[in-house]
């Protein structure tokens, strides 16, 4: 091979990891939402609707995944910063919700084939979650139990093609699943409900995975006696709880509208489609005929949200041409729109020219970042070349961050999360597009970042 073709090849590897790889982790949401619509819509007999809605949730796992290895090539410390972060765990709930739908669909092979990527993936990121979890962290935080679940509910359906022994081993996934949700629950930020953007309804839809998986134990056949009577009580306990978060959540919706899209809207899609599928799964399961009718209602509701979240997802992905939605498009990183104006750097052939000298923050004064919501500070010796500073170049200063609709810490907000500390400055990894001036300019002025 020649220089030049792997001079391609980086290049190309590069411009993609820039275009798919600067989504945050929760727009694996988006693949959960969809195809767990899909799932619906097949059990509620539409199955042309069903397939139509599997094959774009499969080709946006594929570009997904590919932009997260992508990353992980072009910049393994930012990868394995986001890995940390429970939004990561979409990964795994992703795939799982894609192989339910093709067993359905009978492609056992090819579900097989997603459950063994979600068994290898899922302990490392688990283990690698649980590690860095912090209180009064937003709705995301549930993701340790809907990524459990999530392999449960996929070995269960996979039960009558492999014999009992993953009977098993989906009962005590699904045990560790609803463990996990109690320690995400005493986590979980309840303020959330009336100011989250949109994650905060992932505390109902792990409960809705949670009765899917206790209904797919139970239509397996493996347990019978006081058992399958336990697993009945528990799978329509789960149902009722998820109902009730469905209201109370509903109601913070309705006490406080958030109608703007952000992408942390799909995993409000995802919930509202799970608690359908789990309705129509658990009448199935246990005979309960009511909860037939109010799956196939809650379905719809569900598609309804779910076309404008995916026009709002559109539209970000084509990028408004001001750049005024800020942190709800994926354009460009918080750390790369600011490093660009720094200077030349190794990894820049053709830098943008560095600021005027008279605009440059002296050494010792600060540095604003504005894009409305809640807002950081941090100090340090000043740095002349640098508004916000870079790891890489040794520079500390005092600045100020600001992002829109962030909720939760720094270190647990999403889509902005994670971030990193070193040595006194902090990194924004993201979508996130963020104006910057020295301290002290008024608003208006033209040298903003």
């Amino acid at each position: 091979m020649s220089v030049r073709d792997a001079d391609g090849r980086e290049h190309a590897v590069n411009r993609y990891a820039g275009q798919w790889a600067a989504w945050p982790p929760v727009a694996g949401a988006a693949v959960m939402a969809t195809g767990i619509l899909s799932v619906g819509l097949s059990l509620a007999g539409f199955e042309v609707l069903s397939v139509v809605a599997l094959w774009p949730a499969a080709a946006l796992w594929l570009l997904l995944a590919l932009g997260f290895s992508a990353l992980l090539l072009r910049d393994r410390r930012r990868w394995e910063t986001t890995a940390v972060t429970p939004p990561a765990l979409t990964a795994v709930a992703a795939t799982t919700v894609l192989g339910v739908r093709f067993e359905l669909l009978g492609l056992t092979p090819v579900a097989v084939s997603f459950l063994v990527i979600a068994a290898l993936v899922w302990p490392v990121m688990l283990v690698a979650v649980l590690r860095h979890l912090t209180r009064r962290a937003p709705g995301a935080v549930f993701l340790i139990s809907v990524a459990t679940q999530g392999l449960a509910v996929l070995c269960a359906v996979l039960v009558p093609e492999t014999g009992e022994w993953l009977a098993r081993v989906a009962l005590g996934l699904f045990l560790l699943g609803l463990l996990l949700y109690v320690d995400a629950l005493a986590r979980f930020d309840v303020r959330q409900v009336v100011t989250g953007a949109g994650d905060h309804w992932i505390a109902g839809g792990a409960l809705a995975l949670s009765a899917l998986t206790g209904s797919k134990l139970l239509a397996s056949g493996v347990w019978s006696g006081d058992a399958a009577t336990a697993l009945r009580t528990a799978t329509l306990v789960l149902t009722a709880l998820d109902l009730a978060w469905y209201g109370v959540l509903l109601c913070g919706e309705c006490a406080r509208p958030r109608l703007g899209y952000d992408v942390r809207r799909w995993a409000t899609v995802f919930p509202l489609g799970m608690t359908a599928v789990a309705a129509l799964s658990v009448a199935a399961a246990t005979g309960v005929a009511w909860l037939e009718t109010l799956g196939r209602v809650l379905l719809w509701i569900a598609v309804a949200v779910w076309l404008p979240t995916a026009y709002g997802f559109a539209r970000s992905l084509a990028g408004p041409a001001d750049g005024a939605d800020g942190a709800r498009m994926p354009a460009r990183t918080a750390s790369t729109s600011m490093r660009n104006r720094r200077g030349p750097t190794s990894r820049q052939k053709h830098p943008e020219p560095p600021l005027p000298r008279a605009s440059r923050p002296r050494p010792g004064c600060s540095s604003r970042c504005e894009a409305g919501g809640r807002r950081w500070v941090h100090t340090g010796p000043g740095a002349p070349h640098a508004p916000v500073s870079d790891p890489s170049e040794r520079h500390l200063m005092r600045y100020e961050t600001s992002e829109e609709h962030v909720s939760g810490t720094p270190a647990t907000a999403s889509p902005l999360a994670p971030r990193v500390t070193t040595s006194g400055p902090t990194l924004l990894f993201g979508p996130v597009i963020v104006k910057a001036r020295p301290y002290g300019l008024p608003t208006g002025s033209p040298r903003s970042i």
